[in-house]
C-alpha cells in the first residue's frame, strides 16, 4: 500500500470536512452571545461523548470485516439493526432527563436524544466502508454530518435569524439526520442482504460485544476530549466555556494528519499478518511525527493572530490554552494509530481503554484543581498532562506486544522521504487525481 498516497487523500477528504466544522463554529461564535455559545457548545459536546457509542460500531462493524473476513453486507445490515434499538434506548434516557428538568435544559436534552440516531447508524456505516476501502464514500459517512451542519445551521440561525443556543443545536441536529440519509444511500447496495436473510443474531451478538469494549473506548475518550469544556462551564463560567471551546477546535488540527493516516491505514492493519501490522503501524508513527511537529509549532506561534482573526476579539484570550494544548495534541497525535493496531490486529480493544481511562483521571482530577484557581487555562494544562502520560504509556505497551523498536517510532527512513517526492511528482504532473488510492478514494 502506498500510505503516503492514501494517506493525502484521507487528508483532503479530512480538511474539507474540518472546514465545514470551522463554518459551524464560526457562526455560532459570532451570531450567539457568549453564555449562548457556551450552552450550544456544552450541549454538542455531550453529544458527542454520548454519540462515542457510535464510533464503537464503526470499529466493531471494520473489525469484523477487515480482520474476521465477514462479508461487507452481512456486517452492515445487522450493525444498521443494532443502532436502531441502541438509538431508541438512548432516546428514552432523554426522555426521561427531559422530564425532570425545566426550560431550555429540557429542550436540550431532547434534542440530544433525537440525535442519537444518526450519530450511531451513520458510524456503523462508516465502519464498513472503511474496512472495504472505500476511503471516499467513508470520508463522505464521516464528514458529512459537517457539511449538513453548516447548511441547516447558517439557514436557520443566520439567514432566519433564530439566535439562540436551542435553534442552533436544533438546526445541527437537522442535519445529521441529512448526512444519514446520504451515508445510507452510499451504501443502497448492502441493504437488499436484509429482504433475503434473517438477521443474524449470533453476529450480532459478537458485533456488540466487541463493539461494548470499543464504544467503552470510545466514550471516555471523548469524555476525556471534552470534560475540560463540562468543567469550564460548571466551575468557571458559560463565557469563559465559549472561550476555551475556541481554544480547543484550533488545537485540533495537529490531528489533521495523524487521523489521516489512522484512516488510510485501518483496513491494512487488519488484514495483515502481526509483523507486517507492526511494521506498517510504525510506519505511520514516522509519517505523523513528521508532518505534526511543524504544524503544532505553527499553531504555537500564529495562536493570537488566528484566535482573534477566525472568531472575533472577544474569543483573545483563548491564544494562552490553545498554545498549551497545541503542545499536548503534538505528543499525542501518534495515539490513534497504535490505537488501531491494538484494536483491529490485536483484537484487544481493553489496552485502549486502560490508557484511555488513565488519561480521563487525570485530566478530572487535575481541572477539578486548576479551573478553580487559574480559569480556563488550567483545563488546557490539565489536558496536556493527561495527553503526555497516556502517550508515553500507550508507546511502552506497544513496544511490548510488537516486533517495532523504539527508533521504528521517530527515525525518519529514506523510504518514508522518497514516497513523498514520488508523490510531489505525481502532483506535480497531473496524476494524482487521476487516480485513485486504494479501491476508491
Amino acid at each position: 500500500m502506498d500510505l503516503a498516497r492514501t494517506s493525502l487523500w484521507a487528508l483532503l477528504y479530512r480538511m474539507a470536512g474540518m472546514a465545514c466544522w470551522m463554518v459551524v463554529g464560526v457562526i455560532t461564535a459570532r451570531a450567539l452571545t457568549l453564555d449562548d455559545r457556551g450552552s450550544y457548545s456544552t450541549a454538542v459536546a455531550a453529544i458527542a461523548s454520548l454519540g462515542g457509542v457510535g464510533a464503537s460500531f464503526a470499529a466493531s462493524s471494520g473489525y469484523f470485516v477487515s480482520n474476521q473476513r465477514r462479508p461487507a453486507a452481512e456486517v452492515a445490515s445487522n450493525t444498521l439493526i443494532l443502532s436502531f434499538g441502541l438509538s431508541a434506548v438512548l432516546l428514552a434516557l432523554s426522555l426521561v432527563i427531559a422530564a425532570v428538568t425545566h426550560g431550555e435544559t429540557r429542550f436540550l436534552a431532547i434534542l440530544a436524544g433525537l440525535a442519537m440516531l444518526p450519530e450511531i447508524a451513520r458510524n456503523g456505516i462508516a465502519g464498513v466502508f472503511l474496512a472495504t476501502g472505500a476511503l471516499g464514500r467513508y470520508s463522505i459517512a464521516v464528514y458529512g454530518p459537517a457539511a449538513a451542519g453548516a447548511v441547516t445551521v447558517g439557514v436557520w440561525v443566520v439567514v432566519l435569524d433564530h439566535r439562540t443556543a436551542g435553534a442552533a443545536l436544533g438546526s445541527w441536529v437537522a442535519g445529521q439526520y441529512l448526512a444519514l440519509l446520504l451515508a445510507a444511500s452510499l451504501g443502497r447496495h448492502w441493504w437488499g442482504w436484509l429482504r433475503t436473510h434473517a438477521p443474524d443474531i449470533a453476529l450480532m451478538r459478537r458485533i456488540l460485544v466487541f463493539g461494548s469494549m470499543t464504544g467503552l473506548v470510545a466514550f471516555v475518550a471523548l469524555v476525556n476530549f471534552r470534560v475540560g469544556q463540562l468543567l469550564v462551564i460548571g466551575l468557571d463560567s458559560r463565557a469563559a466555556a465559549g472561550i476555551y471551546a475556541s481554544a480547543t477546535a484550533l488545537s485540533e488540527g495537529v490531528w489533521f494528519f495523524s487521523q489521516a493516516v489512522s484512516t488510510a491505514s485501518y483496513g491494512r492493519v487488519g488484514g495483515l499478518n502481526r509483523a507486517e501490522a507492526s511494521a506498517l503501524t510504525a510506519r505511520a508513527v514516522r509519517h505523523t511525527v513528521f508532518f505534526s511537529l511543524p504544524a503544532a509549532a505553527a499553531l504555537f506561534v500564529a495562536a493570537p493572530v488566528l484566535v482573534t482573526t477566525i472568531y472575533g476579539d472577544r474569543y483573545g484570550g483563548a491564544a494562552t490554552s490553545l498554545r498549551i494544548l497545541a503542545v499536548g495534541a503534538a505528543v499525542f497525535a501518534p495515539r490513534s494509530l497504535i490505537a488501531n493496531y491494538f484494536t483491529v490486529q490485536l483484537g484487544r480493544p481493553h489496552l485502549v481503554l486502560a490508557l484511555t481511562i488513565v488519561a480521563t483521571t487525570i485530566n478530572i482530577a487535575l481541572g477539578l484543581l486548576l479551573i478553580p484557581r487559574i480559569g480556563f487555562v488550567g483545563a488546557a494544562w490539565a489536558a496536556t498532562a493527561s495527553y503526555v502520560v497516556s502517550m508515553a504509556m500507550c508507546v511502552a505497551i506497544f513496544l511490548a506486544t510488537s516486533p517495532a523498536r523504539l527508533r521504528d517510532l521517530w527515525w525518519i527512513e529514506r523510504e518514508d522521504i522518497t514516497s513523498y517526492l514520488r508523490l510531489a511528482r505525481q502532483v506535480l504532473r497531473g496524476e494524482f487525481f487521476g487516480r485513485r488510492a486504494g479501491t476508491e478514494p
